[in-house]
């Protein structure tokens, strides 16, 4: 009986070997045709989704959404965020307070991008190019903007933005977040919440359970309503309660936008919506507590939340094509880096030049100049290194494969049957 139990636990340890150390396609060569969804249990499965090489048009609108999520978020710190608690900074810009204090909902328009562009990059049921493809995204950009970080808190930084050397070499693993090590830059965050999202898809990948992608996310969508009832529970951290419905919400999006609308992922899509504003309005309440010196207005969110659904529900059906041009694609492509750089950076520069420079001409020369950095690390660092790393990743995922395979084989040969 335990050589029985030994066989099957090596049988699945191979065939876990054998989908990290599956061949990417050739240059030139046809990927699988697409199927449609089948499953004789009613399960939707999803063994051949398009995954996003396979879509026959790439989707801008998308990738127009990340850029107005990013300014978003660049807004809401510089004119509001920095002056308003903590002394990050002291320039506040009035012009655009009102508006830019909500400006914080554009994380959860990215939680919700993410959703959608994570499960379709996933989709090839690859768990080596998903690693690859998700190593090779985030760390070239990172790993240059949290170096001009840095430097620039060495140069001209303050208190609020000091930066430790050892601080930083942490900082660069972008594990910082799980080993309690103050990050770089603040909007960091962000980050480790979508590394917890990421290892939850590739361990689906890793055990063969992404074809049963929408009954996950059902199990999710509940988990995360009851941790909601008891939060602060041990699951809650752990399945990202508060920002799950955003998740949930984006993946539910490109099921419908790859296989068509059915009542049940109109329903899925709906409680999702009704948690994540539940989940908003309570961080809401939150923010007006830290903020002592704002007025938040509830309507303003829940009218946020409704439209970071109804911009994705138009990406589900198709409706957003009108603002497909590949001017979407080259402002998508600043987005990681725009993110990365402007909280910190802001900080100090509109800090240190306030008083010298009339505020509007100071505020929107530096927006500029801080599009053009972003622009800078795409082009000179972000794409070149982009697909070196991934290469490297690829290749050091295999050859870990392959040595978990002849070390697997090599204990079940020597293991006696029955």
């Amino acid at each position: 009986m335990q050589a029985d139990e030994t066989g099957r636990s090596s049988d699945a340890m191979v065939n876990l070997a054998q989908t990290m150390s599956s061949p990417e396609p050739q240059a030139g060569e046809a990927p699988d045709p697409p199927t449609r969804f089948d499953s004789p249990t009613g399960v939707p499965r999803i063994h051949s989704l398009p995954s996003a090489s396979q879509l026959t048009d790439r989707v801008f609108e998308v990738d127009l959404l990340r850029f107005v999520a990013a300014v978003a978020v660049v807004f809401f710190h510089w004119s509001f965020r920095g002056a308003a608690a903590d002394g990050l900074s002291t320039f506040s810009y009035p012009s655009l307070w009102p508006t830019a204090q909500y400006g914080y909902l554009g994380v959860d328009l990215f939680f919700m991008i993410s959703g959608f562009v994570i499960i379709m990059t996933a989709s090839s049921g690859s768990l080596k190019r998903f690693v690859a493809s998700r190593i090779a995204r985030l760390y070239p950009a990172f790993w240059a903007c949290c170096t001009i970080t840095a430097v620039v808190a060495w140069l001209w930084g303050q208190q609020t933005t000091s930066v430790t050397f050892v601080q930083y070499l942490i900082n660069l693993t972008m594990l910082s977040g799980f080993v309690h090590v103050p990050s770089v830059d603040g909007a960091y965050w962000s980050l480790f919440v979508e590394i917890r999202f990421y290892a939850w898809v590739a361990l689906a990948l890793a055990i063969g359970l992404l074809p049963r992608l929408e009954l996950l996310l059902w199990l999710w969508l509940a988990v995360t309503g009851m941790q909601r009832v008891v939060a602060g529970g041990p699951l809650y951290a752990l399945m990202i309660a508060q920002y799950a419905p955003f998740f949930i919400g984006g993946a539910c999006c490109y099921l419908m936008r790859i296989d068509g609308i059915r009542a049940s992922r109109l329903l899925m899509f709906v409680l999702s919506f009704g948690l994540a504003t539940h989940e908003s309005l309570h961080e809401l309440a939150q923010m007006a507590e830290h903020y002592t010196d704002a007025r938040f207005e509830p309507a303003w969110v829940i009218g946020g939340v409704v439209l970071i659904h109804l911009l994705m529900l138009g990406v589900a059906t198709r409706r957003l094509g009108w603002l497909a041009s590949p001017w979407c694609q080259a402002l998508g492509t600043l987005t990681y880096p725009l993110y990365l750089l402007h909280q910190n950076i802001g900080y100090i520069v509109l800090s240190r030049l306030q008083g010298l420079l009339n505020p509007h001409l100071l505020f929107w020369t530096s927006f500029t100049i801080m599009l053009a950095a972003a622009f800078g690390v795409h082009r000179l660092i972000e794409r070149p290194l982009s697909r070196s790393l991934k290469m490297l990743t690829s290749r050091g995922l295999d050859r870990l494969a392959e040595y978990q395979l002849r070390r697997i084989k090599k204990r079940a040969a020597g293991s006696p049957t029955m």
